[in-house]
């Protein structure tokens, strides 16, 4: 680095060193800390800022990766609960499917015309979240959690497997048996059930215990 006099500094006087090879603003900064601390030290202060800004990318890094892992490790939860085998009835039916459980034919693709009908803006070009065609089938008003999605499906298809069976409700223990074998927390369960409750989807017949909206 190059220093020169100030132009009007006096001999017998202390002058400040000037950068006249750096920018403007880097020579002002250097004239003020160079007044605040006689021996500050600009390639010093540059190895310092350069370090700590290296520490706040690492720290960055590693906070991208953190949230990465968590977002593929709940979409492999939302795998896993996808993953749910055709259950038969006594008669030899098959148990009510995804498609009859939201009634896709009246809402989904009702829900869908009626949303490309009125959003002609620029949010058509908008890229739509990948889960969008799952939210799409929740009974009642839309919802942009596919999680509670497919935790109520899984909360209507245990019912119907329960009742199938003989039963005449399926109690609350046995729906969260097998949903927290998948990995579905106990607060997704209560969220999914007081959706489907709200949306009479499902009704509570006795205590913990419920049916399906036939």
């Amino acid at each position: 680095m190059k220093f020169v006099r100030d132009d009007n500094s006096s001999e017998g006087n202390d002058v400040k060193p000037r950068f006249t090879d750096l920018p403007e603003a880097v020579q002002r900064l250097a004239d003020a800390m160079i007044g605040i601390d006689a021996n500050w030290c600009f390639e010093d202060w540059l190895q310092e800022k350069a370090e700590g800004d290296l520490e706040i990318l690492n720290i960055d890094l590693q906070r991208a990766r953190l949230q990465a892992e968590q977002r593929l490790f709940r979409i492999e939860s939302l795998e896993q609960r996808l993953e749910l085998p055709d259950e038969v009835n006594g008669d030899g039916r098959l148990q009510r499917n995804l498609f009859d459980c939201f009634d896709i034919v009246d809402r989904g693709l009702a829900n869908s015309q009626k949303k490309n009908h009125l959003q002609q803006t620029d949010e058509d070009e908008l890229e739509p979240h990948p889960a969008s065609y799952l939210t799409a089938l929740l009974p009642g008003e839309a919802c942009d959690d596919p999680f509670l999605a497919i935790t109520a499906q899984s909360i209507l298809f245990e019912i119907h497997r329960i009742v199938g069976e003989g039963k005449d409700s399926a109690p609350l223990e046995m729906i969260a048996e097998t949903l927290l074998a998948r990995k579905i927390s106990k607060e997704e369960i209560e969220e999914a059930l007081d959706h489907l409750l709200m949306q009479g989807e499902i009704h509570e017949v006795e205590d913990n215990c419920f049916i399906a909206e036939e």
